[in-house]
């Protein structure tokens, strides 16, 4: 079973690709706490955050009176802000520039799009043959943050720091949006998943979803 998001998970992985693991005698150096508060700051914003899925961005087949099949979900949006993050990494006094670069690259992990797999929307048709109804108890699980590359995050940084990253930058938020889009898994708890079963049956319509979290 795979691990949910752990912010101490995730500082090991960003150390793993830091340059420096050792001192001048060769001595392993400890994850620095900065380093896990970054790592805590990134998965507290993430689980505060919620997913939205628009109208017509979920899809099935709604046979009349049955469960439906073939759900999927995609392009859901991500609604997250930087408030958890500057809360857990501020620093004593504090530093303009590390928090300009903590709140970039939460508003760039904003900009992922999540993708439902088929069968992984689910509900209860109340259509009939001869009437529509609405889709009732509709849920979602085993969403995915997609989208997400390490150019773009180093981008967002750099404008909002407005200076150059050096390339070991691009290994490090390359590890952290690839930790980020394997790990994350997002889910609408029972009825925020609705939508349109038509009479007679067929496609799902006006489906939309609200309040997706992220684990």
């Amino acid at each position: 079973m795979a691990k949910p998001l752990n912010g101490n998970d995730l500082a090991i992985v960003l150390y793993n690709v830091l340059p420096q693991h050792t001192d001048a005698y060769g001595k392993t150096l400890p994850i620095p706490s900065q380093l896990k508060k970054y790592g805590l700051g990134i998965v507290a914003s993430l689980k505060a955050a919620t997913v939205a899925n628009l109208l017509g961005t979920i899809t099935g087949v709604a046979a009349a009176g049955q469960q439906l099949s073939n759900g999927l979900g995609t392009k859901g949006k991500i609604t997250i802000t930087a408030d958890a993050m500057i809360a857990i990494t501020k620093l004593k006094p504090p530093v303009a520039e590390y928090e300009a670069e903590n709140k970039a690259i939460i508003k760039y992990i904003g900009t992922g799009l999540v993708e439902f797999p088929v069968g992984s929307i689910t509900g209860k048709c109340t259509n009939t043959s001869s009437s529509p109804g609405p889709l009732t108890g509709g849920a979602g699980a085993r969403g995915k943050i997609t989208g997400l590359t390490a150019k773009g995050a180093v981008e967002v940084v750099e404008a909002a720091m407005g200076s150059k990253l050096g390339p070991d930058m691009e290994v490090y938020y390359g590890a952290l949006v690839d930790y980020i889009q394997k790990t994350a898994v997002v889910a609408y708890a029972t009825g925020k998943v609705t939508g349109t079963c038509p009479s007679g049956g067929g496609p799902l319509a006006a489906g939309a979803a609200t309040v997706g979290k992220i684990t």
